[in-house]
Order: C-alpha cells, then structure tokens, then sequence
C-alpha cells in the first residue's frame, strides 16, 4: 500500500508548485511537481507501477474522481513527509546534514519542547556547557531561548562571556554586531508553512526546528557535527531534575558520538521557572523589526515599543518595583527549596527520592523539577517530617529572619482546588477555594497573561508580607468540568462530604501524594483523550478548506459582481483595510439555533488576481466551488485546494488553522460587534430552549429547580465562560450578565 501526500505550494521562479509523494512498503515513489491536486495524484499512481494508493485527508477530492481510498497517514508516513518537506526547504544544503542527524534534532527538539524547558531558565543566563567530542571539547557557553520573548530554541557559544555580549547588543539595537558573534544554534521557524504543518503532524512541535551557525557576519546552516551537538544540549537540558545542577545529553554514535554536560553557574539557584522581570523590561528585548509579543503579527517597533518605551520611563516605575520586590521572595524560595532538598538527600540518601515518588503517581522525571518545592514541603522522608520540617530542626537558628518568615508563610499555606474567578491582564488573578470557603486576589502577572475564567488550579495559595502569591501550582490548569471531577474524587478520597474540607485532610493527602495523582491523572487523560468528531452543522466532517483560483486579467470587476449577484451572498462592497473584497455565502435557517436566521455556506476573497473561497467541509467546498465557477465562468481558473485539520489545532491547544484567530484587532471593529450581537440574540434565546446536558430542563427552569439541577447549570455557565475567555476581547460575550438574570454566584 503506498500512502500518498501533498507538500507545498513551494515558491519556484516560474510559479508556485505542489509536491506530490508516496511511501509503501518497498520505500518511497520519486516525488512529482504538479499544479493541480487530480495532476500530481495521477503521475503519482502512474510512478508507483500499480500499487494501491491511499491518499490523506487533504486529498479526498482529488481521489474519489480518481476512484482512490483516503484516509489518515501512519505515524511512518508522517515522519517522512516531515523529512521531505524539510529537504524540500533546505534545498542540497540538506544532504551535508545527513537525514540521521536531522531525525535525532528534530526528536530531541520534541522533547525540548513538551517539557517548556525554557520556562525554567532566563535567556540572559549563562550556562557553562562540557562538550565531549572528536575534534571538539572544552568548556563553552549555551542560553535556553524562549523565556524572554525570542524564537524557542538553544544556543551554544565557543567563547566565554558571549551570553553577556549579546544581551547588551540586542538591548542596544545593535543588531548587526550580534552576527559576529560565534555561536550555533537550533530555533523554531514558523515558516515556511508546509514545513511547519508536516512537523507538527510528524513531531508535535509547531514550527521548524532549524539549526544554525553564525560568525563572521555570516549564517549559514550547521554541520553535521554541529547538529550532533545542539541535539546532545537539548537532551541535556531537558534531562536536568529538581535540586540537581548538571543534566547530560549524548548525540550520534562510534567515532560521531558527541557528549554535552551543562551546569548551573554558582551564582545561580536551582533550576526553576524563569524569574518574574518586569514584563515591560521583557518586551523591550525584543527586537524592532521582529514580531510584536502581544501577538498581533505587526513588527514591534509599529505595535507596542513606543507604548512599552513610555510606561518604562513613566507609570511602570512602581510596577517594577513592586515585581523586583516579588521577585526577591521567588529567589528566597528557590534558594530556601535547594537547601532543603539537599539537606534530605545528605541525611536521608535513597530514602527520600522525589523523583521516585513522583513517578509513583504518574508524574515523569522530565516534569519533576516542577514539584520540587511542593516536594520539600509536604512529602514526608524516613523520620515521618518533611524536608522543610528537617531544615527548622537542623539548621533552624542558622536562617536569616526573611526566611524564617517564608517558611511560616507556607506553612499555614491552604493546599486546595482553586477556581479562577477573574483577570486582570498584566496583574493577577482572584481565585474560589473550592474545597473551602477562602477567596483570594492572587498578584501573578504571567498567569493573568494565560489564565482565563474558570479554569481551575491544583496547588498552595501562600499569604506573605501583605500579598498573596501562588506556589507549588502544578503546570496544568483545568477546564471547569475536569475541575469538578477533580474535587469529587477528591472528597471521596478524604472521605469529607463537609462543603469546607478540613485542613489536615488536605494535608494528610497532598502528604501521601493523593493530590498531585488525582489531578495528573485528570491531566494526562486530557492529554491521551481521543480528539472530538469535528462536524459543522450539516453533519459533514469538519475540514477548513480553501480552494485557490486565478482572476484573468482585468476581470476583477467582473468577478466581483458576479459573486455579488450570488443566491445568499452577502457584502456592502466595501474593501477591507487592505483593499481586498470579501463576500460571505449564507443560506435561510439554522439547524443550532432558532437566534440565528442564516447559516453560513462560505466566504470568497479577492485580493488583486487572487480568488480564495473558504469553507468549513469538502462536502461545501465542492458545491461552493461549482457554484462559483459556473457564475464566473471565463473569468477564473482553479489552481489548488488546501486544507487545515482543526483537530491539529486541538492538539496544540489553539484555534483552527485556518481561521483569523491570530491576535487581537485582525478583525475590524464593526465585525466584532455583529458576531457579539449575533452571541447576545443567541444566548437571550438559549435560556428558554430545553438543553440535554440539563436533562431537557431550560437553564431559566434549572435555576430554579433542585440542588443538582443548579449545579449543572453553574458547570454548564462555567464551561461558556471559559471558552468566550479564550477568544479575542472584541468577540466575547458578557457571561456575567447570563450568571445574573440566571441568579447565579460570580
């Protein structure tokens, strides 16, 4: 069986192309360029020598005319299109790498990125690196990219004091200075775009690793000898646990065999989350001509520089001042956590191994530096005390009256369920205990950035010096209803039907590791959940599609009209910001809800001789496009069709590909007002329709019926509020008036 694939469109001087290819059992079809879907798949068929084909999901139009099955690319498949594609990127150059090399890079950078590795280390930091090489050894310098606001990655340096040098460059602007420094690296790129799609299918990883050498004024791509070694220091750091200060990584094999040892400097803590700068300091990092952090896909220097340079020197002052302060105690609690888990494993050896008994609850050695701290203060060694009761005892006398302080606070700290109730972006969180009857505002400010309404949290909520700071969270929030299932299994676990569970209950269990299991066990079956059947409301198998076609010249008008005299198509033939014409294709009724008059079929787009028509399903892509090549017939010609699979963007927890989600003001003003006003007419409507999840009752009736009723209405209320947090400010819809005129708590 040969599973066939498309790969592009690829940029060539005579126009862009579509690859086509196949691999079976006897190895790979000789690749073939075409223009058209129906072209590339019938040489392909006729390059395999009559072998049966099956082509992925994106190709399913192409195939039925051809009378060829389709289906989803074995995981064997999707490894070697990502192969492909990048040979196809990298062009020759790709062969002096080796295809072996390129594999173990891309595997390490996987594991690089499912374990956040640059959220425990600040990307000014200077990491000693032992490299163990032919040809190459000695004592060299890496950074973890990522933390501060640049491309993920890691880069290493032959020569000391360069992490130094480049940071006071970019913080200058003198960017033309930073390509002198020696260096090579591996980063993730975001283009171009069906290499990003094939590595992300194939790896997990969103984007494309590249590795890199610069020098001299010059980039070029890494050795083979280079790419053993970033792939050996992205092991490395990956493999660094809690409290330990070196992590190893090895790469290639026989005379290739390449070994790298990295280290904490000694004037760093352990590794931990990356230190809470000021964030308007973290954003004047970034370069002027790259893209803005917030988002919104325009260069910095256009978007928020002259916003971030003014708040630096004005307002912020007091900000940075109150985060440096935070930032102290952060420091005081890394170094406080260090020195307790040493002084356990010195006098307790074997005895007390956190990362086994982390693993005894499902939580793997890559992710234990993250419980580290919960570690030292609730998990108990031989003698029956924790190690945080160990230090007090051992060495109580000897702590400065600041950390004697720190320790009372997370003593008395409450170990709970927490459920986000509000956020102020830029400066915390209000959290519910739900397991109690505390609330607290939480100053957070990279959680006010990431958290949204009703998501819930498993950790210590500590009370110091007058504010209130969040510690040993684990790493995975949850959404509302995994949360609940949570706090019953909790409940059931301590036996406490008490709606304020009592403390030494929670105790007992965070002590036992009950918590921790619970919640990583509701965490990972998140992860390992099959992915929803996505389908729009015709039924049809949801699949963001675009077909591609070619205005003749000097019919823009023409087609314009025509698509304008469309049945259902909608548009006030006004131009977008960007001088692009837009119509929408809708038909009567709507099989969701009765607020909703229209449905909508399509969209078509043109922009100068390009004509794009947008769909949710190949079954409306095919009517759609007939439709539109019978009305302007003459005037267009087809060139391609593409798809995006919302399932993939399920995998990375983002929106559709495909779709304007990208940041914040892509969609002008007056849209965004409609589909909130489409969202209020719904949801007026939605409170008098019978609903399953509340057992045919309306959520008016819910609301007034028996305890359990309410119960599944304020879930179900919560699950809305989550979601509309999660879309673009302009697109929400005002859940807290939907919680009032239902009468439910905020």
């Amino acid at each position: 069986m040969l599973h066939a694939f498309r790969l592009g469109p690829i940029e060539f001087p005579e126009g862009d192309q579509l690859v086509y290819a196949a691999l079976g059992d006897a190895g790979p079809v000789q690749p073939v360029f075409a223009r058209s879907d129906e072209e590339g798949l019938r040489d392909l068929v006729a390059a395999g020598g009559g072998e049966p084909v099956q082509c992925e999901p994106g190709l399913a139009t192409a195939a039925r005319s051809l009378g060829l099955r389709s289906g989803r690319l074995p995981p064997e498949v999707l490894q070697f299109r990502a192969s492909l594609a990048v040979a196809l990127a990298l062009g020759p150059k790709a062969s002096t790498i080796g295809a072996r090399e390129l594999e173990a890079l891309f595997a390490a950078f996987a594991r690089f990125w499912k374990a956040r590795t640059w959220e425990r280390f600040d990307s000014d930091l200077a990491v000693p690196v032992v490299v163990a090489a032919r040809g190459r050894s000695g004592v060299h310098e890496a950074s973890v990219l990522g933390g501060g606001g640049e491309q993920f990655g890691v880069a290493l340096y032959p020569e000391a004091g360069s992490v130094v040098r480049m940071t006071r460059l970019v913080d200058e602007d003198r960017l033309d200075e930073v390509q002198k420094i020696p260096s090579i690296s591996v980063t993730l790129q975001d283009e171009p775009p069906y290499v990003v799609r094939a590595m992300e299918d194939a790896h997990g990883v969103p984007g494309f690793p590249t590795p890199l050498a610069i020098g001299g004024g010059k980039v070029k791509l890494a050795s083979a000898a280079d790419v053993r070694l970033l792939t050996a220091a992205l092991d490395a750091f990956v493999s660094m646990m809690p409290h330990r200060r070196e992590g190893r990584g090895v790469a290639g094999d026989g005379s290739d065999r390449c070994e790298v040892t990295v280290a904490m400097p000694a004037t760093s803590s352990t590794p931990a989350p990356v230190r809470e700068a000021d964030p308007i300091r973290a954003r004047l990092r970034t370069p002027r001509n790259a893209p803005c952090p917030c988002g919104s896909g325009r260069k910095y220097k256009k978007c928020h520089l002259a916003e971030d340079e003014e708040q630096a020197n004005g307002p912020a002052r007091e900000e940075t001042r109150r985060v440096a302060e935070r930032a102290a105690v952060h420091a005081i609690d890394e170094r406080l956590t260090e020195r307790m888990l040493d002084l356990a494993e010195s006098r307790w050896g074997r005895k007390f191994d956190i990362v086994d008994a982390l693993g005894a609850i499902g939580i793997p050695a890559q992710e234990a530096d993250f419980f580290s701290a919960f570690a030292a203060h609730h998990f108990p060694g031989p003698e029956g005390i924790p190690p945080r009761e160990l230090l007090l005892r051992e060495e109580g006398r000897k702590l400065k009256p600041e950390e004697r302080t720190w320790l009372d606070a997370q003593a008395a700290a409450l170990v709970s369920v927490w459920e986000v109730t509000d956020v102020a972006p830029g400066q915390g969180i209000s959290l519910r205990n739900l397991l109690g009857d505390e609330e607290r505002f939480v100053r957070e400010v990279a959680g006010s950035r990431v958290l949204k309404p009703r998501d819930t949290l498993l950790g210590r909520v500590v009370d110091h010096a007058g504010t209130t700071l969040l510690c040993g969270i684990h790493p995975r929030a949850l959404p509302p209803r995994e949360g609940s299932l949570v706090v019953k299994a909790i409940r059931k676990a301590v036996r406490s039907r008490a709606r304020v569970v009592p403390r030494n209950k929670l105790l007992e269990a965070a002590a036992d590791g009950r918590l921790l299991g619970l919640w990583q066990t509701a965490a990972l079956a998140m992860e390992r959940r099959p992915l929803p059947e996505l389908r729009n409301t015709d039924g049809e198998r949801l699949l963001l599609t675009t077909d591609h076609f070619t205005v003749s010249p000097g019919a823009e008008v023409g087609v314009r009209a025509r698509l304008s005299a469309i049945a259902g198509a909608e548009t006030d033939d006004v131009e977008d910001s960007a001088g692009n014409f837009r119509v929408t294709f809708t038909r009567p009724g709507h099989t969701m809800s009765s607020a909703l008059e229209n449905t909508i079929i399509g969209a078509a787009e043109i922009d100068g001789d390009a004509l794009r028509l947008s769909t949710n399903s190949v079954e409306r892509a095919d009517a759609l496009r007939a439709i539109v090549e019978q009305a302007c017939a003459g005037l267009v010609t087809f060139r391609a069709r593409e798809h995006a699979d919302p399932e993939a963007a399920l995998r990375r927890g983002g929106p559709p590909g495909g779709l304007a989600s990208g940041g914040e003001g892509e969609e002008p003003p007056e849209l965004q007002a409609m589909v909130r006003a489409v969202k209020e007419k719904h949801y007026q409507a939605w409170l008098d329709e019978r609903i399953p999840a509340l057992g045919g009752l309306t959520p008016r009736e819910a609301a007034k019926g028996k305890a359990k009723d309410r119960q599944a209405l304020a879930l179900l209320v919560s699950e809305l509020e989550n979601h509309e947090g999660r879309l673009p400010e302009g697109q929400r819809f005002d859940v807290v008036g939907l919680r009032r005129e239902l009468g439910l708590p905020g």
